[in-house]
C-alpha cells in the first residue's frame, strides 16, 4: 500500500457526488449563478461500414466527405479499399471498392501503399512502395509507383517515381512520404530532407532542399497556391520547429510563418481546412492561429463540449465554426475497430443550457479524468466540471515545478479550485496546514449510502491526516519483492533489510539480487518504500541514525553507479 506521502490522487467523480448537497448550500449563501460555458461545439458521429478497419485518408471536396477505407479478405488476409463518400450531414452515402490491388505491382515480389491524396481535378493519387529481390545476383531493389485514380477508384495511369526522378535524386535512398497538390495542378513530394514538385502532367518541374540541421515534419495547403512546410531546426538555442512557404515561381522557400510558443509546442497537431487558416489540436481543445498577430485562440473546448478526444485523427477544417474528423473505437474482445465521421459544429452561447460550474485544478495533465468529468457532465442537469490544466499552458523549457508554481500562486491570489489534483511534487502538507481543504469525512458520514467497513479502511486511516481526510485515491498498489520460500521464514510476517543482508552473506559472493538495478534507483526504491519511519512531519523530527537507515545506506552502497544495462559495451558484445 502507498503510503499518505507518496501519492495523493483525488477520485473526483467520487468528490463531486459527496459534495452536491455542500455546493448547493454554498451557492445559495454566495449568490453563486449558472453560467455558460464557452467554446461549446456539438458531436455528430457517423458511424462507416463495419467492413472499413481503418481510414488511410479523408478530405473534403465541395459539400462532400470522402473517406478512403481499408477491410480485409479473411480468406487470404488480403487487403482491398473502399471510397466512401456522403454529404456533410450524413445524406447520400455512396460506396465504391475500389478495382485495384495496392499489395501486387508486376514484376515485384510485393508492394503496399504508403500514401494517397486527391488531387485539383478530383482524380486520386496513390504512392505505392514496391520491393523485389534478384536472388541469383543477390540484389535487392525498391522502387516508388504514382498510381493515378478517376473519381470511381479506376485505374488510370502508373509511374516509376525512381526513374523519374533518377536524374534529381542525390540520395542514396529515395522515398515517397507525403503528397499534396496545389490549385495549379502541382504534385509536392516530400522525401527526407528534399520536396520534389511535378507539373500536373507528371514531368519535373523543381525541388526544394532543406538546408543545414534541419528535418521535415509534415506539409500543408497553406493557400490554393501555396505548399507550406514544418521542419525542425537547429539553432544555437537547441531545436525548435518552424514553418516555411514554398513558391512556386522562385522555386524556393520564402517567407517565415512566425511561430509562438503554444503553437510550437503543438505543430505536429497542426491542420488547415476548405478556408486554409491554420488549426491545430490539443488536449484541451482545438485553436485558431493568427498569422499576422501570432496569436492563438481558443475555438473548441473538447470538456466543455462533453468530449473525451480519446482517438481523432484525419481532422480538417470546412470553417471555425465546423471541423471534420475520424474517430475510432478499438475492440479487444474481437480485435476489430469501429470507424466513423465526426462533425463539430459551433453552439451558440444562447443556446447552452447554464449550470453551476465546478473546478478542477491539475499541474500534471488531466487524461486519466477526462473521462469520468465528461460522463458527470452529460448526466448531471446543475452542475459542470471545468478542467484547469497548468501543465497543458507549459513551455516546454519550463520545468514541472514552474507548472506547480503558476498553481500555487493562483491559490495565494485567492483562486483556489473546488477540486484538486495532487501528486508527490505538490506542497500536500502546506495545503492541509493552511486550512485550504476541506474534511471530506464530514461529507461521508452524512451519506446515509456510504458504509465505511465497505471500503479497505486501512487506506483511508493512511490517507487521514489527524483523523480528517483531505484527500482520496481511486486505487493503491502493494509493493513486495519476491523470493524462493526455502530463504525465509514463511510463518513470519516482513523482512528487514537486516535479514536481507544475513541472507546475502550465506549466499556464494557472485549472488545478485535487484538485477539491473543501478545504485541511485535502488535508493529511491527504498526511500519511496520507508522514507515516512524516518522523518515525522508532524514534530519535525529525524530518525537517519537509527539501525533500519543505516542498513539501507550499507544495502545499497553494494550497488554499482552504473546498472549492468549501463554498463554494457555495446561495441564489443560478443
Amino acid at each position: 500500500m502507498k503510503r499518505r506521502n507518496i501519492t495523493k490522487i483525488l477520485a473526483v467523480i467520487l468528490i463531486v457526488l459527496l459534495m452536491m448537497t455542500q455546493i448547493t448550500a454554498c451557492n445559495k449563501r454566495r449568490g453563486v449563478e449558472k453560467t455558460v460555458p464557452e467554446h461549446v461545439y456539438r458531436r455528430t458521429e457517423i458511424a462507416l461500414p463495419e467492413k472499413i478497419q481503418y481510414v488511410s485518408n479523408m478530405f473534403l471536396e465541395g459539400e462532400r466527405i470522402y473517406v478512403l477505407g481499408v477491410g480485409y479478405n479473411e480468406t487470404d488476409y488480403t487487403e482491398y479499399y473502399i471510397l466512401y463518400s456522403m454529404n456533410q450531414d450524413g445524406s447520400d452515402p455512396v460506396e465504391k471498392k475500389m478495382d485495384v490491388s495496392f499489395s501486387k505491382i508486376d514484376g515485384y515480389d510485393g508492394s503496399y501503399l504508403s500514401y494517397i491524396t486527391a488531387l485539383s481535378d478530383q482524380r486520386l493519387l496513390a504512392v505505392v512502395d514496391a520491393w523485389a529481390e534478384d536472388k541469383e545476383k543477390g540484389e535487392y531493389k525498391s522502387d516508388n509507383f504514382f498510381i493515378i485514380l478517376d473519381k470511381d477508384g479506376k485505374v488510370q495511369k502508373k509511374i516509376n517515381l525512381n526513374e523519374l526522378l533518377k536524374n534529381h535524386i542525390t540520395t542514396d535512398y529515395f522515398y515517397a512520404g507525403m503528397l499534396l497538390s496545389d490549385s495549379a495542378g502541382n504534385i509536392y513530394i516530400s522525401s527526407d530532407r528534399t520536396i520534389y514538385v511535378l507539373k500536373s502532367d507528371f514531368t519535373f518541374a523543381f525541388k526544394v532542399e532543406l538546408t543545414g540541421n534541419s528535418w521535415m515534419q509534415s506539409m500543408f495547403n497553406y493557400s490554393k497556391d501555396r505548399i507550406a512546410v514544418v521542419m525542425s531546426t537547429e539553432g544555437e538555442e537547441g531545436y525548435k520547429m518552424q514553418i516555411r512557404i514554398i513558391d512556386p515561381e522562385k522555386k524556393a522557400f520564402s517567407e517565415e510563418i512566425n511561430v509562438n510558443t503554444h503553437l510550437q509546442n503543438n505543430l505536429y497537431q497542426l491542420f488547415t481546412g476548405l478556408d486554409y487558416s491554420l488549426y491545430y489540436s490539443t488536449q484541451s481543445g482545438i485553436y485558431g492561429y493568427d498569422v499576422k498577430s501570432g496569436e492563438s485562440r481558443e475555438l473548441l473546448n473538447w470538456i466543455n463540449s462533453d468530449i473525451e478526444n480519446p482517438n481523432l485523427g484525419r481532422m480538417t477544417a470546412v470553417s471555425d465554426k465546423r471541423f471534420i474528423c475520424i474517430t475510432q473505437e478499438y475492440d479487444e474482445s474481437t480485435w476489430t475497430s469501429k470507424q466513423s465521421v465526426m462533425i463539430l459544429d459551433y453552439i451558440p452561447p444562447e443556446e447552452v443550457v447554464p449550470k453551476y460550474v465546478i473546478t478542477l485544478a491539475t499541474a500534471f495533465g488531466a487524461y486519466d479524468v477526462r473521462k469520468p468529468v465528461i460522463e458527470f457532465n452529460r448526466n448531471s442537469q446543475e452542475y459542470r466540471i471545468q478542467i484547469k490544466d497548468y501543465y497543458q499552458d507549459h513551455r516546454d523549457d519550463e520545468d514541472y515545478y514552474a507548472v506547480i508554481d503558476k498553481l500555487n500562486n493562483d491559490i495565494i491570489a485567492g483562486n483556489m479550485p473546488d477540486i484538486l489534483l495532487v501528486d508527490i511534487n505538490m506542497p500536500f502538507e502546506s495545503y492541509v496546514s493552511k486550512g485550504l481543504l476541506y474534511d471530506m469525512y464530514k461529507l461521508l458520514n452524512k451519506d446515509e449510502s456510504f458504509n465505511k467497513e465497505d471500503y479497505f479502511t486501512n487506506v483511508l486511516d493512511a490517507m487521514s491526516v489527524n483523523g480528517k481526510l483531505y484527500s482520496i485515491s481511486p486505487s493503491f498498489s502493494v509493493v513486495t519483492v519476491a523470493i524462493k520460500s526455502k530463504f525465509v521464514d514463511t510463518n513470519k510476517k516482513g523482512w528487514t533489510m537486516g535479514e536481507l543482508q544475513a541472507l546475502m552473506a550465506k549466499l556464494p559472493k557472485e549472488t545478485e539480487t535487484f538485477i539491473g538495478t543501478n545504485r541511485q534507483e535502488m535508493m529511491d526504491m527504498a526511500l519511496s518504500i520507508t522514507l515516512g519511519r524516518f522523518i515525522d512531519k508532524d514534530s519535525g523530527k529525524c530518525y537517519f541514525d537509527s539501525q533500519d537507515f543505516i542498513d539501507i545506506l550499507k544495502f545499497t552502497k553494494g550497488f554499482n553507479e552504473k546498472s549492468f544495462w549501463e554498463d554494457l559495451d555495446y561495441n564489443n558484445l560478443p
